[in-house]
């Protein structure tokens, strides 16, 4: 019974000390997101960091600054923010990597079978076409104009749809590729000379496709050099992905960005400090709560509890010196937190 009173008296020890830990895990997380959330970039901040950019669709500062959305440098931004921007426009070249890929696959797989259709007769060609209607079908499914007709089952039908695909799918790669010019300044010449003979490629073979009406107005030999083109159309994004995954370039112009709090002459300043006092304030009465379970967790007898010590070699040989240690630790922990807590508050007067 002894052992028992002794055991549990130091178990819901325990059991408070863990949620004293995790209350200043909780003042700290919510204290990262006030971080998080309020970046300590005003409206005016980013517009003495934005920089002009050249290229498709050309924004001035001035341009910038009356959309609130700038383009900066990665290297003039703090640490902290400096990593969420260099995230953010990693997880975009990404997204434009897997959707200009899986237009490249299109292509590919259509000159491929377009390569079939020429060279085969009988049934290999009947498969050939069939292929390309459901080529087309599965493709048109994703375009604005809706769900395709299925009766193209002629081979004129199908040759007139797959060019009109290969050419709108051409077309719309372009302006991407552009995009994409624009987006990776200040980055290596070579990655940039990579990526802009990409969208000299994508203009050839939309020249290419837009000047033939049938599959035997595609030569072998053009065929041939369209899916080397678009090989290389392909690689330049490895190569770019595989550069900037491995590299933080400091030179490289990130955005468009918009300031999180728009902490501008317009904003006031009253709603974010009500709603940071009231985050602070919960996380610490979450703390204040977690400490008054400790003081409320039950002493066993100073008699039973030496009695226990000799019956059980396991138990600390000094339980009163245990709680006063991990209740000094506690408190610790809260003036630490409450530290972490006034220093981010001190970021956003």
């Amino acid at each position: 019974m002894t052992s028992f009173v002794v055991t549990n008296s130091l178990n819901k020890a325990k059991a408070a000390g863990q949620l004293v830990a995790s209350g200043v895990d909780a003042v700290l997380e919510k204290s990262q997101a006030l971080v998080d959330h309020y970046l300590p970039l005003t409206n005016e901040e980013l517009v003495k960091l934005a920089i002009a950019i050249e290229g498709f669709n050309m924004a001035s500062v001035e341009e910038q600054k009356q959309r609130q959305s700038y383009f900066v440098r990665l290297g003039s931004l703090s640490n902290k923010v400096r990593h969420r921007a260099y995230q953010h426009s990693l997880n975009k070249l990404r997204l434009i990597k897997q959707n200009t890929q899986d237009s490249l696959s299109q292509l590919q797989l259509a000159i491929n079978l377009i390569e079939y259709v020429k060279q085969g007769v009988g049934h290999k060609l009947q498969d050939s076409l069939e292929k390309l209607q459901q080529l087309w079908i599965e493709w048109s499914r994703t375009q604005p104009s809706g769900s395709p007709a299925k009766d193209a089952s002629q081979p004129e039908q199908v040759e007139s749809r797959i060019l009109a695909m290969m050419r709108i799918i051409t077309q719309q790669l372009h302006p991407g590729y552009v995009n994409l010019v624009s987006s990776i300044q200040g980055l290596p010449s070579d990655i940039q000379e990579t990526v802009q003979q990409a969208v000299n490629n994508v203009q050839q073979l939309h020249a290419s496709f837009s000047r033939a009406d049938s599959f035997q107005d595609l030569s072998s030999s053009s065929l041939t050099q369209s899916q080397e083109k678009m090989t290389k159309a392909q690689e330049s994004l490895d190569a770019l992905l595989e550069y900037i995954s491995h590299n933080t370039p400091l030179n490289w112009l990130v955005g468009p960005f918009s300031p999180s709090v728009r902490a501008t002459q317009e904003a006031t300043e009253e709603p974010k400090e009500i709603m940071m006092t009231e985050m602070i304030s919960s996380a610490l009465q979450e703390v204040a709560s977690a400490q008054k379970k400790v003081a409320e967790v039950p002493k066993a007898p100073e008699k039973e509890m030496a009695v226990a010590l000799k019956e059980e070699a396991k138990i600390p040989k000094a339980p009163k010196e245990s709680m006063k240690a991990l209740k000094k630790a506690l408190e610790e922990l809260t003036k630490a937190s409450e530290k972490t807590v006034a220093k981010e508050t001190k970021k956003y007067p």
